[in-house]
């Protein structure tokens, strides 16, 4: 079968959404499809209004994958919007935006990039699609009309952050199976007016089988001069809107009780990262030394890093799974999540971790303490993780279950 993929990046880039789309795409492969990736040309889509972003050659093999990159249209206008928000910072520029563009804004988000063309050069029998954008789901919806090729997506929605626009939902009977990563997001999609027997629901998955630890406990430790105490870690993209204020502020808690705890940071930063570092500022120097943050770490080295930690904890509401939770119970860590949130849900299913209230870090502080002090159920929690990963949630058997599912439409 020909799999074409479409979706908003791929290597070079890194983040559990690049992830998400190498994993599904060195399955098909290795399950004996041939496997076309199209994508626009730049490192990060979402910052699209960077006009000035690396680029990277229009076709490429990539580990027996083909790869083309689109070039985004209308250069002028991104280079406006560059310029805009340098004056004006990202908020104000889009409130002009908006006022421009009104109801539009949102149908303009994302790289104009047109796909038709480039679909239908690579002969699919199926296009799968990852966190598609208006211009890109559209040009799919025209093939699938056209030439009834079957379309597949797998949204990777942040159901608590991102609002869902009329122009996605128009599309809806157009779409042949949609891949929700927990029941919370195939709900928020049925409210919106899908049919639910269109619905897969997907989660994330590992390869356990590949999974190396390059370093000792010991050198790790000493490589990222990490804190002593028993430690908590934060793995993904260090911003505010992943819950890590309540992170700071629960350990901040934990240090005025005198308990032994330390806080790790780990991840890429971004533009407004530099909240987080001034709330870490704001504290006493004592407190400050027992918090870490590592932007710059190995992908060879997580697993290793993750050996040394105590506690994962997702505090995130924007997050459509957590690929994180994954990682962190096959290293058999217990995590802690927000309650009412895909991550959470992920958390309870499994029965590895706790659950706390979004926005209140006394309730996260007494989560970590009871896990600190309560050993049978840290390693109850632990191990339940490390079954669910084993037993479930493997790269392996997402990509099986779509597979599957194709077959029937």
């Amino acid at each position: 079968m020909k799999i074409t993929i479409v979706a908003p990046v791929y290597r070079p880039s890194m983040g559990g959404l690049q992830i998400h789309i190498h994993e599904y795409a060195r399955q098909f492969l290795e399950k004996g499809h041939k496997v076309s990736i199209i994508v626009p040309n730049l490192k990060m889509p979402w910052l699209w209004f960077n006009y000035k972003q690396p680029k990277y050659p229009k076709y490429e093999i990539i580990e027996d994958i083909e790869v083309f990159r689109l070039t985004p249209r209308f250069k002028l206008f991104w280079k406006i919007i560059h310029m805009m928000i340098n004056k004006l910072n990202i908020r104000g520029a889009f409130r002009i935006l908006k006022l421009i563009l009104r109801d539009n804004i949102e149908m303009s988000w994302g790289p104009w990039v047109y796909a038709e063309k480039m679909i239908l050069k690579t002969n699919p029998d199926v296009i799968v699609l990852f966190a598609p954008f208006f211009r890109i789901i559209k040009d799919c919806i025209k093939i699938r009309t056209k030439y009834n090729v079957p379309v597949v997506v797998l949204p990777i929605f942040h159901i608590k952050t991102q609002r869902l626009e009329k122009y996605i939902v128009k599309l809806f009977p157009h779409i042949d199976i949609i891949c929700p990563s927990t029941s919370m997001e195939k709900d928020f999609f049925v409210k919106a007016g899908a049919k639910s027997e269109i619905f897969i629901i997907l989660g994330c998955g590992l390869n356990p089988e590949q999974i190396t630890y390059p370093l000792t406990k010991h050198q790790v430790i000493e490589k990222y001069n990490l804190p002593s105490g028993f430690r908590i870690c934060y793995l993904g993209r260090i911003a505010p809107s992943k819950g890590v204020l309540d992170l700071i502020d629960a350990i901040e808690i934990l240090f005025n009780k005198n308990i032994d705890v330390s806080l790790v940071l780990a991840g890429i930063t971004v533009f407004n990262t530099e909240i987080i570092e001034q709330r870490i500022k704001n504290l006493p120097r004592n407190h400050q030394e027992k918090i870490r943050i590592i932007s710059n770490f190995a992908e060879k080295d997580k697993h290793s890093l993750i050996s040394v930690m105590d506690i994962i904890s997702l505090p995130s509401l924007a997050d459509s799974f957590g690929i994180v939770l994954l990682e962190g119970w096959i290293n058999k860590k217990p995590v802690i999540t927000c309650e009412n949130s895909p991550p959470g849900e992920v958390t309870e299913d499994a029965g590895a971790g706790l659950c706390y209230a979004s926005g209140n870090p006394a309730e996260l502080a007494d989560s970590i303490l009871k896990l600190k002090e309560d050993v049978n159920l840290y390693q109850k929690l632990a191990q339940n993780g490390y079954s669910a990963v084993i037993n479930k949630y493997t790269w392996s058997n997402m990509v099986d279950h779509l597979l599957d599912a194709i077959d029937k439409i």
